[in-house]
């Protein structure tokens, strides 16, 4: 078996061909971890406090990990970020609400930076959504640092470069801009409101999109997407009304992003999202994560056959159950499963099905990646192959 660099591993994988083994992630904002669960995995790996790491300070997410962690995780990616606009300076309250960088109102809730107002839930017309003044996009100090970043992880590393959730979700950002009781109201009866908040929202995210990929676009092979569009038990919209109102808006954004840059496009989304597969195609979506293998219909099996050859799959660790209450055998079993059936052939990413909670023990996140490393190697093991033949749907 060729000797692949994890840059190599990655571009091989996602061209759904097999690598030498499957690649493992952890990083950026939606499959990273929290605060709580990253320091206590700092101190069970005898790391001391030294370290460079970021942390989101709207979300409170690590962003980039100690870089001993990633190495220690034999990790195939390093991200980059596009900064905030020198205008936005985040002040917290005496009520310890503050200000993000979108408008919205938040108070740290103890894990998260919580939403507790909108921006436009009170516009009466959509003059009044035009109204409203975002940050300037092409602020240069959004790029300050990031050719020479890039650069460095490109010439003198041999990882997968990642383009770390520059933009938001136009659904979900869509409903925190006017409220999660006002735009599905919005999108059904005044579309005129609906359409406006997207058009402006979707005009701003491509001019993010320009600023950080004339930059990054030659270098990166994974540019992050995310827009929840799952619940625990079916898609948040229908996809009749998602096809009418947000594909055509996000579909030009995807296509404005493939014409700055080869890399392959990663969605996000949370909850239930099988009925949304052939939605995300027709937007260009490349690549499918969480893959929450407990929300309805999320079968794997069923996933890997109905879009395996279209989609690669990203993720898919439980981290409502397995994670945090598993077991070490637990935590093997679920790793095994995954790779069983989201691997063959290639197109396959493994981490957890989402950023890894307050709940989940540093022995347990030790686990998952030590049982990446033991059974995730090509060709798959005759005990994976065997297994997937025997799953039962999910």
């Amino acid at each position: 078996m060729k000797n692949y660099s994890h840059r190599e591993r990655v571009i091989t994988a996602l061209d759904h061909k097999e690598p030498d083994r499957v690649p493992r992630d952890l990083g950026g904002r939606v499959s990273s971890m929290m605060i709580n669960p990253y320091n206590a995995l700092k101190k069970y790996l005898g790391l001391d406090e030294c370290g460079y790491d970021t942390i989101n300070g709207d979300y409170f997410v690590v962003e980039e990990f100690d870089e001993r962690i990633l190495k220690i995780f034999d990790i195939d990616f390093r991200r980059v970020f596009l900064k905030a606009s020198s205008g936005y300076e985040k002040v917290v309250r005496e009520d310890g609400t503050w200000l993000d960088d979108m408008g919205f109102t938040r108070r740290f809730s103890g894990i998260y930076g919580e939403m507790v107002d909108h921006p436009l839930r009170k516009a009466k017309d959509p003059e009044d959504i035009k109204k409203f003044k975002f940050f300037d996009a092409y602020d240069p100090a959004r790029v300050e640092g990031l050719k020479e970043r890039v650069e460095y992880l490109y010439n003198k590393t041999d990882y997968a470069i990642v383009a770390a959730g520059a933009v938001g979700g136009l659904l979900e950002t869509s409903h925190w801009m006017r409220g999660f009781d006002q735009f599905p109201v919005d999108l059904m009866v005044d579309k005129k409101m609906a359409h406006a908040l997207l058009d402006k929202l979707n005009t701003y995210y491509i001019e993010l999109m320009d600023v950080f990929l004339n930059i990054i676009g030659p270098y990166t092979q994974m540019v992050e997407m995310a827009d929840d569009l799952g619940s625990q038990n079916n898609l948040l919209i229908s996809p009749q009304l998602y096809r009418e109102m947000i594909l055509p808006y996000y579909k030009k954004q995807l296509d404005f992003i493939k014409s700055k840059t080869n890399a392959k496009i990663f969605h996000h989304s949370c909850g239930s999202v099988v009925k949304a597969g052939d939605l995300l195609l027709d937007a260009g979506v490349d690549i499918l994560n969480s893959l929450q293998p407990r929300a309805a219909g999320m079968d794997t099996t069923f996933l890997k056959d109905r879009y395996g050859d279209r989609l690669s799959f990203h993720g898919g660790i439980d981290i409502q159950e397995v994670l945090p209450r598993g077991n070490l055998n637990d935590i093997e079993n679920e790793v095994k499963r995954r790779i069983a059936i989201y691997a063959p052939k290639g197109g396959y990413v493994i981490c957890a099905a989402h950023c890894i909670q307050d709940d989940v023990s540093p022995e347990n996140v030790s686990a998952l990646y030590e049982s990446a490393k033991k059974w995730g190697s090509y060709p798959l093991n005759d005990e994976l192959l065997r297994l997937r033949k025997s799953i039962p749907p999910e």
